[in-house]
């Protein structure tokens, strides 16, 4: 999957996720949900998302976690 071209796991590395969530990687986020590839992440309702995002991490919505991970991913690029 990708956002703004980027894939995801370059976007929530390990480091973040261990940081911001309960979980150690990205791949045990999605299974939580029971995604697995891009096909069930666009299947999953937003719902279900929201919830996970909500009392799994440090983010109040997807969109949060989405903005976060895009910062720090963008900060590392450019060395800040």
């Amino acid at each position: 999957m990708k956002l703004l071209n980027v894939e995801f796991s370059d976007l929530f590395t390990d480091n973040f996720m261990q940081e911001n969530t309960a979980f150690a990687n990205l791949n045990e986020f999605f299974s939580a949900v029971h995604v697995t590839d891009e096909e069930s992440f666009l299947a999953l309702p937003d719902d279900k998302l929201e919830f996970l995002v909500t009392s799994s991490t440090n983010f109040s919505s997807w969109s949060k976690m989405q903005e976060a991970a895009a910062t720090e991913y963008l900060s590392n690029k450019l060395d800040f």
